[in-house]
């Protein structure tokens, strides 16, 4: 959390002048620190966050699958309470280092246990202990921004900012609720037999089976699928001469499709949200869901 100069009177909002020594604002108020907004929400739509000049994209992609991680002791105990069972009981094999960590939760790479039959793997998505306070009082923050601005600012009134700000709270607090992410990856694969039709081609786009009956607020599994960030798959991709183009081509036509008829879509495939993958063959495809990311968008269709 960080925090900014601002002026709690008259001038509501407003900051010190560059280089000023006063200690009051203009209107007679002394300045006081405001709290900033935490990263929290920042990866959770990065779309929203504006690079100043001093601010590194790359520092922000970090929060996308290489936040700090949560504690193992933390983790697991969040997983028991979420299925109703120790670990052991779940899962024949749960890795403590997760394979990804993103601010709002980290994904660990699973065996689940089944009588007589083959471990299936899988990736348990574990939402962050604590980080819905956090996350409420970024929101807490930002909607009183909002307010402040719309009081202030006409262009702020013309925009709705209230409203803007209302809306990603809603957004928010339902990205802390793996069931609907659960809902969601459901909603997708119920179109997914016709987009495969739509995507032809050598290159196919894959969807991770959800496995409904170990899915809670704060926890999810799904099918484990081996892949590659698209940010580091280009060296690969030349090693084994794959078309760049047909990737790209492939995972467009998904989302094209997803939007103009699917009717549900994913609404954040960035780099780590749609990795690419190989068979043993050497085929391509490329993946249209991910375990840290699982962000959905409604279209009219």
């Amino acid at each position: 959390m960080g925090w900014v100069l601002t002026c709690a009177g008259d001038g509501a909002g407003r900051t010190p002048p560059a280089g000023g020594q006063r200690s009051r604002c203009r209107c007679g108020v002394p300045w006081k620190r405001a709290e900033l907004p935490s990263p929290s929400w920042a990866s959770c739509c990065p779309r929203v966050v504006t690079c100043s000049r001093r601010s590194s994209p790359s520092e922000l992609s970090r929060l996308q699958d290489r936040a700090e991680l949560a504690p193992w002791e933390q983790v697991e105990e969040v997983i028991a309470q979420s299925f109703g069972a120790p670990v052991g009981q779940v899962f024949a094999e749960l890795q403590q280092e997760p394979a990804a960590a993103a601010s709002i939760a980290q994904v660990h790479k699973a065996r689940l246990r089944r009588d007589g039959g083959v471990d299936a793997e899988v990736a348990v998505k574990v939402q962050r202990p604590g980080i819905r306070a956090t996350v409420e009082q970024d929101l807490d923050i930002l909607q009183r921004l909002a307010v402040r601005l719309e009081r202030r600012a006409r262009w702020a009134r013309a925009v709705g900012a209230v409203g803007v700000a209302r809306g990603f709270a809603a957004a928010m607090r339902e990205e802390l609720d793996f069931r609907v992410e659960a809902r969601n990856t459901a909603a997708v694969a119920a179109n997914w037999a016709a987009q495969q039709r739509v995507v032809r081609g050598s290159v196919s786009v894959t969807l991770p089976a959800v496995h409904e009956q170990l899915c809670s607020e704060h926890a999810l599994v799904i099918e484990w699928l081996d892949g590659l960030s698209l940010h580091a798959a280009g060296p690969l991709i030349d090693d084994r001469g794959l078309d760049r183009a047909a990737l790209s081509r492939a995972l467009l036509r998904s989302m094209v499709y997803q939007i103009t008829e699917g009717g549900v879509f994913h609404a954040d495939p960035h780099p780590t949200a749609s990795p690419a993958r190989w068979s043993r063959a050497g085929s391509a495809s490329t993946c249209g869901c991910s375990p840290t990311n699982g962000t959905a968008g409604w279209s009219p269709a």
